[in-house]
Parts: C-alpha cells; structure tokens; sequence
C-alpha cells in the first residue's frame, strides 16, 4: 500500500508497511497514478502512451525503472508489515498511571471535556493514602518495566499541592525500594502557581503541560473565571517564569481550537511570539455546542493546517523553530511495532486513577463510569478488560486496516472513538481525516526542514 501527496511544494509517497518516505518529482508522481504490482520489464505501453503528453519518452523508461528498483528493494508497494519481535508479553505491563488529583477546578472553560473537573460526578480532592494505594498498584502491575510514569491532572492539580508533594516523596521511596525509575508529568492551567510551586515543579517535574488557547481574546473567550472574567494577563507572567526557569527541561503549552478560532495559526505563533517554542493546539471534540467543530469545518481547517505549515517552513528559514506537537510524527518508525499498531497503551499500559481510587482506562473515559477497571483501595482490577484494550489495534480496527495512517495514529483514540461512536474499536470518520491531514503536513515540514538543512 502507498499513499502520495502533495503539500508545501513537495510531491511525497508513503511506503505504508514499510514506513518508507519518497520525496518524488512530478514524473514518479504520475508513473505511481498508473502502475501497481506486479510489473512488467519495461513500462506498458498504454502508460507510456499516456504519460507521453507530458513527459520524455526516456525520461518515462528510467523513471518506471527506478519505480520497479524500489520495489524490489521492498520500499515501495511493501505488502508485508515487519513482524513485532522487541515487546509483545503474554500479560500487559502497566507503565503509567494518570493520577487525577483533583476532581475540582477554579475555572469554567467552555469546551471543558471534564465538566468543569467534576468528570460527570462530585468535587474531590485525592487524599495521599489513594496516591500512595496508585504507586503500590503501578509498581505491583508494573511487570519488569523500570520506567514508570506518574501524570498529575485533574480538574486543577494545583489545588491538590500538598498531596502532589506527598506522592512525588513516596514515589522516591519506593524508586529506593524497588530500583524503578518515577517521571512525572502535570497539566496545569497555571492560574495558582506561586513562585514556590514553580520552583518545586521545574526542581521535581519532568514534563509540564501549560493550558492557554493562544491569543488573549481567544483564550479569554473560551478559559475563563465563574464570573466570566478572562486569565491571560494573569497566566502569561507565570507561565514565563515556569518556562524560564526549567533548564531545558520538557514543557508544552497546549490548548484548543473550536469555531470561533478557525484560524489557529494565529495562536500558535501567538504564543510563539510571546516565546513559547513547544506549543499544541488541538481540535475540540466535535458535538452539537456552538463552539463545536462539525463536518462542513473539514475543508477551512485543512487549509489553516496547510497555512500553518507554510508559515512554520517560513519562520524555519529565518532559524526560528517551533516545535508544533500536532506534526511531531516518528517518520523513521523507531518506537516499538507494538506502538505503532495500538497508539497510547490507554487501557492497558496506561490507566487513569480518581480521587476514589478508582481505575478507569485513561482520564477521558472517567465520566462515563462504564469502563471503571477496579479500585486501587481494595487491589481490585480486571484484567480481562486490560487484555481486551491490549488487543485492540490497526490490526483488528476494520477501518484502520486499508487506511494509509495507521501506522502513525496506532487506530486513534479509543475514548474518542467510544464517545463519538459508541465503540472503542470504530473510529470516528471527522477525527480520522484530521488526524491524516496533520500527518500529511508534518511529514512535508519534516521534508521541507531537511531540505533547508541541505539533506534532502
């Protein structure tokens, strides 16, 4: 299977099975519209006849040749998927727990996926006992994986200090205790961060997540106070000092687009503007809200994706780069097969833990409550369940298995699929094409970066 594409001045094909990438002229680009294996010795004449109109009668034999060449080296038209052989265990290892910590936050965003933190049912905040009950059940389902991972989230995990502390300190005994290695990882929209918060987060935090939907007018529309009023004037300073003082360490300012800022690109270098250079703006859900993103968007956001990419290739030849997370793909597939075929591990390496103690397959599956896994008060957890989401992937999804992209999305999201379907394992038609849009002009600014750099 191949897939070509045009996009940022480049013509691209895909080598699906294989992850083999071609930046190709607009001969090969034709050739591929008109042949497929197996192949002939030399180029049929019905494709050199057509081909002809448009280009040299030499030029058509040495192009198909080379077509052929690639073939048999197995980078194009691959029709074998290499075998998994570096980590398929019989029984599924946990290697990280989203610890909501507050099921409670101060602000009313409009979009909030959570219901304003209360995730469908009431305000709470985790106590130390259950954060200590999640790292006891990380570790104990952790199999011989060493590096674990612990995500601070809620609602606001901020509310939660305190027991945030608490949980990083026994996370550190045990990491003595046991020889497993902790990285932790909070999302936070940064309205209560103090300067001995933000010490204590760039000191102990791996990775931060900052919320901010780019420029202020948008941000201030759509993230807001109860009584209405915006935050950006007061996250922004805040937000500088955290970033200023992580040392290289990991962050990402993430936030959302819906349809009042079809224009995204517009805050994304908005917030590049303020200095931010890791930044992520995600598509909301779609739904019936006014905000909502619905099937007529399709066509004004791809093209804000295409502008997006030409102006991040525009601000790449002035030396400034933007890591930009929604084109951040593995063209070179160096993640493990099992990544590649079933995504985030949601279910089965990766769970999500309330304030309660119970377990759920990730955070976004919380509100539902049909998918509550057990408890880690009581050491309960199914198992069954974890086995059934471990296989689940491109290689048992119907849609996913003719579907150029699955290699890079790994089947997508399986609690957006379960919200927006009714199924974990059927994804949803308008989250698909944008997902394939974003890998298209990722690999066309990856392409245009090489060449800049001259190593194309």
């Amino acid at each position: 299977m191949i897939h070509k594409f045009k996009a940022a001045g480049y013509n691209i094909v895909i080598d699906v099975n294989s992850g083999s990438i071609h930046v190709i002229d607009d001969l090969t680009y034709d050739m591929l519209e008109n042949i497929e294996p197996p192949f002939d010795p030399v180029c049929p004449e019905d494709v050199l006849e057509k081909l002809q109109k448009f280009h040299k009668k030499e030029d058509i034999w040495s192009c198909y040749d080379e077509v052929v060449e690639l073939y048999n080296a197995r980078e194009l038209f691959t029709t074998e998927e290499p075998p998994c052989t570096c980590c398929a265990p019989e029984e599924p290892a946990v290697r990280a727990v989203c610890l909501n910590i507050s099921h409670d936050c101060n602000l009313r965003c409009r979009y909030c996926f959570a219901g304003n933190g209360l995730f469908g049912g009431e305000r709470g905040l985790m106590k130390s006992e259950t954060a200590f009950k999640a790292i006891d059940f990380l570790i104990e389902h952790s199999g011989d994986v060493n590096d674990l991972e612990l995500y601070f989230f809620g609602g606001e995990p901020l509310m939660n200090f305190t027991v945030l502390k608490d949980t990083v300190d026994y996370a550190h005994k045990k990491e003595a205790e046991t020889g497993k290695k902790f990285h932790f990882s909070i999302t936070t929209n940064g309205t209560f961060l103090t300067e001995e918060m933000t010490e204590y987060i760039n000191r102990e935090i791996d990775s931060v997540v900052l919320s901010a939907d780019g420029r202020k007018n948008i941000n201030d529309k759509v993230r807001c106070r109860p009584d209405g009023s915006g935050i950006y004037d007061d996250i922004m300073p805040k937000f500088h000092r955290l970033v200023d003082g992580r040392g290289g360490k990991n962050y990402c300012i993430r936030g959302t687009f819906t349809k009042f800022n079809t224009d995204f690109s517009e805050d994304v270098f908005s917030l590049a503007d303020e200095g931010f250079t890791s930044v992520s703006i995600e598509p909301v859900a779609p739904g019936s809200a006014e905000y909502s993103l619905a099937g007529l968007d399709i066509p004004m956001i791809f093209r804000e994706y295409d502008h997006l990419t030409e102006r991040m290739i525009k601000s790449e030849k002035k030396g400034k780069h933007i890591d930009f997370f929604p084109f951040s793909v593995d063209i070179r597939h160096s993640g493990c097969e099992r990544s590649r075929e079933k995504g985030c591990g949601c279910g089965y390496e990766y769970v999500a833990v309330t304030p309660s103690g119970d377990i759920y397959p990730c955070h976004q599956f919380i509100s539902g409550g049909s998918f509550r896994m057990g408890n880690v008060i009581d050491g309960t957890f199914d198992t069954e369940l974890q086995k059934k989401f471990a296989s689940t992937g491109v290689t048992t999804i119907s849609a996913c298995r003719d579907c150029w992209a699955k290699f890079y999305c790994g089947g997508g999201c399986r609690a957006s699929a379960h919200l927006l379907t009714g199924e974990i394992d059927k994804p949803h038609k308008l989250t698909c094409q944008l997902i394939k849009k974003r890998i298209e002009c990722a690999i066309a600014l990856i392409t245009a970066r090489a060449d800049i750099d001259g190593i194309l």
